[in-house]
C-alpha cells in the first residue's frame, strides 16, 4: 500500500501526482489525500483520492497574491489540521511507502507515524525564493534541510542539470545522492495551434496579469471569469490547453513541464512577488523556449511581437523538446519510489 500526499494549494501538485498514480496502480494499491480543487480534479482523473476536507484561500490584495500573508496562514489553517489528519488515515491503512507531494505536513506526518520510506516529491527545496521577508526568510534554510534530511528521496520531475527548469530552486544540503531527475511527470496535450494562445493562471491570483492582457486588447482565451473586453472565456482549461499552442504562464513548474512535453510556446508574464516562478522563467528564456513580458508596461504590439518570438523560439526548440520526449517521468519516478 502507497500513500500519496497531494499538496492542495493550486492544481500544479495534483496534476502531476494523478500520471503518477495511475503509474504506481500497475505495481500496487495506493490512495491520494489531497483537499480543495486539487480533490475534485483527481475525482474527475479517475484516481482513487480522499478529501481532507482542508478550507484554506489564497491572500489576495488588489488582484495580487501575498505571499508572506497567504505562507503564515497556510501555517496555522493547513498545517495543523492536516498532519492530524494525515495520520490518522496511515494508520488505517499502514502504508508501506509514503509519498509526499511538496506537502511538509505530510512529510512531518509520515515522520511522526514512524515510517521508514518516506519520499518527498518536489520541484523546490531552497525555500529562500518563497517568502519574501521576516521570520520566514529567516528559517526558510531549516525548513529545506528539514525537507531534505527526512525524505528517504526526493524525487525532482524535472529534466537534470543543466537543463532543469527548477534547478535555482533546488537546495541539495549536501546530500545530492538523495536526489533523482526523472524528467517531466505530465500530462501530454496536443500541441494545438501557435496562432490560439490562453492564459493559464487563474483570476483569484493572478496578480494583475489578466488585468494587463484584457488591456492589451489580444483576444486570449482564458478559464477566468471576469468582466475582459477582449480576453475570451473558456469553460473547460483541458480542452483550451490541447487546442491553444501558445500559452501565456506565471510560471508554475507543472505548467511548463506539460508545455514542454507537448512542444507549446510559451510568454511567461511572473507575478515579480512569487521569486520561484520567476526564476523558472528566467531558465525557460535562457534555454530559448519563451519570451518573458513585464506586465506593468505591456500593450498590443509589445504582446504581439512576444508572442510571434514565442512562436519561433517553438518551432527552433525540437532538439530540445526531442530530449525531453526521451524521459517517462510517471515510469522512470514510480521504478525510483518502488526500489527504495
Amino acid at each position: 500500500m502507497i500513500t500519496i500526499i497531494a499538496e492542495g494549494i493550486g492544481l500544479g501538485h495534483i496534476s502531476r501526482c494523478i500520471p503518477l498514480a495511475k503509474e504506481i496502480a500497475k505495481h500496487d494499491d495506493y490512495c491520494v489525500l489531497t483537499f480543495g480543487s486539487a480533490y475534485d480534479k483527481a475525482v474527475k482523473a479517475g484516481i482513487k483520492a480522499e478529501n481532507l476536507k482542508i478550507d484554506f484561500s489564497l491572500k489576495i490584495n488588489d488582484g495580487a497574491l501575498k505571499i508572506e500573508n497567504t505562507t503564515i496562514d497556510y501555517i496555522i489553517k493547513v498545517n495543523y489540521p492536516v498532519i492530524s489528519k494525515i495520520m490518522a488515515k496511515m494508520r488505517r491503512d499502514k502504508p508501506d511507502i509514503v509519498i509526499s507531494d511538496s506537502s511538509v505536513s505530510g512529510l512531518l506526518a509520515a515522520k511522526l507515524s514512524g515510517h521508514k520510506k518516506i519520499i518527498y516529491m518536489a520541484n523546490q527545496t531552497d525555500f529562500s525564493s518563497f517568502p519574501s521577508q521576516g521570520m520566514l526568510k529567516k528559517s526558510a534554510d531549516y525548513l529545506g534541510s528539514f525537507v531534505v534530511d527526512s525524505a528517504d528521496k526526493i524525487i525532482v520531475p524535472d529534466l537534470p542539470a543543466p537543463y532543469s527548469i527548477c534547478l535555482d530552486n533546488i537546495k541539495f544540503f549536501g546530500k545530492e545522492k538523495k536526489f533523482s531527475f526523472t524528467g517531466p511527470i505530465a500530462r501530454k496535450y496536443p500541441q494545438g495551434d501557435y496562432s490560439h494562445a490562453c492564459a493559464t493562471m487563474g483570476g483569484d491570483s493572478d496578480g494583475g496579469v489578466l488585468t494587463a492582457l484584457d488591456r492589451a486588447g489580444v483576444p486570449i482565451r482564458t478559464v477566468a471569469k471576469g468582466k475582459f473586453k477582449s480576453l475570451k472565456y473558456a469553460p473547460d482549461f483541458d480542452e483550451m490547453f490541447g487546442d491553444c499552442g501558445t500559452i501565456l504562464a506565471h510560471g508554475g513548474h507543472s505548467t511548463l513541464m506539460e508545455a514542454i512535453i507537448s512542444r507549446k510556446a510559451v510568454v511567461g508574464v511572473p507575478m515579480n512577488s512569487y521569486s520561484e516562478r520567476v526564476l523558472n522563467l528566467k531558465k525557460m528564456q535562457k534555454l530559448g523556449l519563451c519570451e518573458i513580458l513585464d506586465t506593468r508596461f505591456m500593450d498590443k504590439r509589445t504582446l504581439e511581437f512576444a508572442l510571434s518570438q514565442a512562436w519561433e523560439k517553438a518551432e527552433a526548440s525540437g532538439a530540445f523538446y526531442d530530449y525531453a520526449a526521451s524521459f517517462d517521468g510517471p515510469r522512470e519516478a514510480a521504478a525510483s519510489m518502488l526500489g527504495i
